[in-house]
Order: structure tokens, then sequence, then C-alpha cells
């Protein structure tokens, strides 16, 4: 999972070859949060996978 997301923000894949990545590694969603500037992935029982800061 994480590497589909280095890949995209080093602009080596697409968000529709991220997006398909991350589906496949379980993730159904993503969530930004504007106020704390973080991005969360979360699978398919809607359980938050991972949570990082957005540069």
């Amino acid at each position: 999972m994480t590497a589909a997301l280095d890949l995209h923000a080093a602009a080596k894949i697409s968000y529709a070859e991220m997006s398909r990545a991350l589906a496949t590694a379980g993730i159904e969603r993503w969530t930004f949060d504007t106020e704390v500037l973080t991005i969360t992935y979360y699978d398919l029982a809607g359980t938050p996978v991972l949570s990082e800061p957005v540069n």
C-alpha cells in the first residue's frame, strides 16, 4: 500500500493507478482532514489503516 502512495507522490504512477493499488491492498476509501491536514485510509470494515500528514 505505501509503495503505491510513494510512487504516486513521486509522480511515477497516476491517481487511477494509485487508487487501483490501494483497492487491491484492501483500502475502501480515504478522507482528508483539512483542519489538521491529514489523510486517513480505511479498510473494508471502516477501520483506519493509515493516517499521514498532507504535504
